[in-house]
């Protein structure tokens, strides 16, 4: 039985044959009914039938082929339905025009005789497919690279999906920043407990103690949020674009990079407030120098160190190892899930 999203399905057929008295036997009436019983077949409704004679290779020269792409491009049909490829076209080229037109307006072409994928050309066209979409994707992030540094060389921030936290946008344009009245106090208020000898972990746990929301709403403060928050240059007021860029790493994922400084593309002076002085700021970076390595002097379990930073791996599954200490001051690994070589 036939599904109902089938018999929906509008159809138009395409038939063409080189000289009025085809010599291979397949007339526009051959042609034409085995079209239609192989649109019967599949229980779809025939609503428009394309009949040419045409022995020209040009593209553009065949009305009726034309009238049928006219109709593709308006979605007027949802599949297209040709004896065999040769019937449609014998120019590669012709046909990646075609079935890129049908494919943007989401029509299914059919052939009676072949599965286009089963075909040397269908074959050869699905690497094209591959190496257009390709070239298209380059295009587009082309575009927005160009967009996004012309923004920049006409002084105005790349806006993110917020402003940075103690900040808000100025304007509908997000070109530039004023200071936030509730959070931009709370980042003064970070710099200060830092340069009062207070640790990162401490303001962590006192911020969560007051309820105070971090930058996406939540309840709890972490120490490696007020260590990424500590490093922001920006919060002196210096307003660079251009300064980071981004690659993908394995796995998808997105490394972040620091761009050369001859890309870096200043911004007028007022795009962002300063929240602290470059003083402060600069006395920050120096304290939290200090603060890690007295850390690591400090340390008196450096091989737990190397297991939680992820730099010792089992060396069946490659799994990063970590450590948990016991009474006696001794650690650890844990068992991974990933095999059961270690423990």
């Amino acid at each position: 039985m036939v599904a109902q999203s089938n018999r929906s399905k509008r159809v138009a057929i395409y038939c063409r044959v080189s000289t009025a008295s085809q010599e291979d036997g397949s007339s526009l009436e051959t042609q034409e009914a085995a079209c239609r019983a192989f649109v019967a077949e599949h229980g779809w409704n025939v609503i428009d039938m394309y009949r040419e004679v045409f022995t020209g290779a040009e593209l553009f020269d065949r009305p009726q082929l034309g009238k049928l792409r006219e109709a593709i491009r308006r979605r007027e049909v949802d599949v297209v339905v040709a004896h065999a490829l040769d019937r449609l076209t014998r120019n590669q080229a012709h046909l990646g025009v075609i079935l890129s037109e049908a494919d943007y307006a989401g029509v299914a072409i059919e052939f009676v005789t072949e599965r286009l994928e089963d075909t040397p050309e269908g074959r050869l066209l699905q690497s094209v497919r591959g190496f257009v979409a390709e070239v298209e994707r380059l295009k587009i992030a082309e575009r927005t690279v160009r967009g996004r540094r012309a923004r920049a060389q006409a002084g105005k921030l790349l806006p993110g999906k917020a402003a940075p936290y103690g900040y808000r946008w100025r304007d509908a344009n997000r070109a530039a920043l004023d200071i936030d009245p509730i959070d931009g106090p709370v980042v003064q208020r970070i710099f200060q407990e830092v340069i009062q000898g207070n640790t990162i972990r401490g303001i962590a746990l006192q911020l969560t103690a007051e309820s105070i929301p971090t930058a996406t709403g939540g309840d709890r403060w972490s120490s490696s949020t007020i260590y990424t928050l500590l490093k922001r240059r920006a919060y002196t007021g210096e307003a660079v674009a251009w300064r980071y860029g981004s690659e993908k790493i394995k796995g998808g994922k997105l490394r972040i990079l620091v761009r050369p400084e001859v890309e870096h593309v200043a911004l007028p002076v007022g795009t962002i407030p300063p929240l602290v002085t470059p003083t402060v700021f600069d006395g920050v970076q120096q304290l939290l120098v200090r603060n890690r390595e007295q850390a690591v002097r400090n340390n008196r379990n450096p091989e737990a160190t190397l297991l939680r930073g992820g730099y010792a791996r089992c060396g069946t599954c490659g799994t990063a190892l970590n450590t948990s200490t016991k009474k006696s001051g001794e650690f650890y690994r844990h068992n991974s899930r990933a095999c059961d070589r270690h423990g």
